[in-house]
């Protein structure tokens, strides 16, 4: 049946569409040819399947122990979200990639900026030395 669930679904969705609901049973009967009394076996997994697609929903029918398959009027909404959910969770995470690589980059400037002071600091502290007169050692060879 786990591996029938997708087709069942696509076996499904024209017949929802059309007719806005199916019966439970009935659709179940068809698709896997089994009988009514085999049907109750595994109702209980179709729905619970068919309830965690979000696209379905199975409600109870008018008569005792049937059931009705409508579409979630929703899906799409809930879908919607979801997407945008994911999107917001994504440019969220540049965000914040781009704001540590901004800090990291502020970090390494500072650290540079820092260092460049420091060396001027020392240039300045080093005792001022006048130039020679290079002009009175200098002699000329003839």
């Amino acid at each position: 049946m786990h591996d029938d669930f997708s087709k069942f679904l696509e076996y499904l969705e024209p017949k929802v569409i059309a007719f806005g609901s199916v019966r439970l049973s009935t659709a179940i009967e068809e698709f896997w040819k089994i009988s009514a009394t085999t049907t109750a076996a595994i109702t209980d997994q179709v729905t619970g399947k068919l309830n965690a697609t979000g696209k379905y929903l199975v409600q109870p029918g008018q008569n005792p122990g049937s059931a009705q398959i409508r579409r979630n009027p929703n899906y799409e909404i809930n879908e919607s979200i979801r997407k945008t959910n994911t999107v917001q969770r994504a440019a969220l995470m540049l965000t914040v990639c781009v704001s540590i690589l901004t800090l990291v980059t502020a970090i390494v400037n500072m650290q540079y900026q820092s260092r460049w002071l420091d060396l001027e600091e020392r240039q300045k502290s080093l005792p001022v030395i006048a130039p020679m007169d290079t002009v009175s050692v200098v002699t000329r060879h003839i």
